[in-house]
Order: C-alpha cells, then structure tokens, then sequence
C-alpha cells in the first residue's frame, strides 16, 4: 500500500522557487529566463498560493495586488495570474482548492474582489463555478498591414512617453489601474521578452509582441495605428483593442469575483494586462 500523501496550501517561499518555475514552465511552455525575471520582480511570495502534494508544489496561483475603477470609485482587488496544476495532478480539484483559498484571503484582508482574464474561451465556464462574472470586454482584431495602412495618422512616436500615457489612459475608463511600479515592470517586460513599445503624440500607446496591443480613445486611434506601424514589419497583424475602437471583433475580456459588494463595470477593459 502506498504510503497516504499530505496535501496542503499554504505561501509559497523561496525554496519552492525551483519547483514553482518547473510548474509553469510545464504548463504554458515559457523559458525559464521570462518566469525568473516575473519572479524576481514582480511576483511577492506571501500572496502567491501554492497546493503542496508530499512537499511538492502540484498547482500554484498568483495573486498581483491591483486598483480597479468603476463608475468612478476605486476598489482594491488582486488579479490571479498564471494559475496552473501539473496535468498529471489535474481532474482533482487542486485548482478549486486554491481559488477558494484566494477567496478566503481576500475576505480576510477586506480585499474587494479578484479580477482574472481566463486563458481561453472554455474556462469562463468553470470560474463561474467559483462566484466570477464575466465583466471586461475587447475587441480582436486581425488582418494585413495593407489593410490598417489607411487608419494611420501621421504622429510623432516617442517611447520614454508610454509610462506617462499608460498610467493617464487607466483613468479614462473603467478598469485596472496599475501602479507606476507596476507599469514599469510590464514596459521592462515588454521589452524584454515580447517586443517593442511606444507612445504617440502622448495620446496612444501601441506594443508589439505575440498580440499587439493598442490603447487609444477612439479619436486617436489613427495615432495608435501609426505608433503601431512604426514598430513592426510584420505583414500579418492582430490587435488586441479597448471595446471602443472603430475595428475589431467584440470578444470576453475578463472576469470578476466581487468579495463583499456588485462593483458597477460599464465598458471595462483590463488596460495593458499581465498575460
């Protein structure tokens, strides 16, 4: 007979580091280089949960401490980045266990909620297992160069002004807002791993990497297009796009577990997300 495992949750610390990125690197496929640099700059280990199988971390959830606006009041809340379990731990209920977890912490901490962006289409179904609505939209766009060319307006692009637009941008709408140190990291990022950023005229943002991002007011989306364009040769493009832009496909664009209170979204969208 096999000896019964003990199971547990509870912070992570640094010795789970190693098994920590041997988790998410097992799971989204991402060079250990990219998970350490999240890890040491972004990630702090007490609000970050891990399920323990004999010791040994099976399934883990980050928890990045975060502002959201609606209809103009400011509630604190986490957004749950890169929750993962080993396949071979999956179909038992490890990743449950640590969401009510994150929710039993932010009742504790008189925390407002939990906000995520789910890696896919199927998995809006199962957090609305555990009390999330779906709450944030954008629009995806997808489509040639050739195509976007007429949209462009001529601007001048500056990225030393993209952390400045960036923290204005968050106040336009309902949303994320990050703090100043919490854009720096993502811009480093971006840099970093996923390509280059810029800003136009301090009144569009546009970043390149797997998806393109561009955040923008609909009168200045032509600005958008143009700092877009300035950064990339790519003949094929997709945008990722606040749910106000002229193009684009609407599609889900995140979701909400409310701790005490219904937070009142209205065209919400999560900004310059952590993905």
């Amino acid at each position: 007979m096999k000896p019964f495992a003990k199971t547990e949750i509870r912070a992570a610390t640094r010795d789970d580091l190693p098994q920590i990125v041997h988790v998410w690197q097992t799971v989204f496929g991402d060079s250990e280089a990219y998970i350490r640099f999240f890890l040491d700059n972004r990630c702090a280990l007490p609000h970050t949960l891990v399920y323990t199988q004999s010791s040994a971390v099976v399934s883990q959830l980050f928890l990045l401490s975060a502002k959201l606006k609606a209809a103009e009041e400011i509630f604190s809340v986490y957004y749950l980045f890169a929750a993962a379990t080993l396949p071979q731990y999956r179909g038992h209920g490890y990743m449950g266990d640590l969401l009510r977890a994150a929710q039993q912490r932010c009742l504790a901490e008189k925390t407002d909620g939990i906000v995520l962006l789910p890696a896919g289409d199927g998995l809006y179904r199962y957090y609305e297992r555990f009390g999330f609505q779906e709450a944030f939209s954008r629009k995806v766009w997808h489509g040639s160069r050739e195509a976007l060319a007429p949209f462009a307006a001529a601007a001048s692009c500056d990225p030393a002004q993209a952390k400045a637009f960036l923290l204005r941008d968050q106040q336009t709408r309902d949303g994320i807002l990050w703090s100043e140190p919490s854009l720096d990291y993502a811009l480093r990022e971006q840099a970093k791993f996923r390509g280059a950023y810029t800003a136009a005229d301090a009144s569009a943002f546009a970043a390149v990497g797997e998806e393109c991002f561009l955040l923008s007011a609909p009168e200045n989306f032509g600005k958008g297009v143009h700092a877009l364009l300035s950064l990339t040769t790519e003949n094929e493009l997709t945008l990722i796009l606040p749910a106000d832009a002229p193009i684009g496909r609407l599609q889900k664009g995140g979701m909400l577990w409310s701790a005490r209170q219904t937070i009142p979204l209205e065209n919400a969208f999560l900004s310059f997300p952590m993905e």
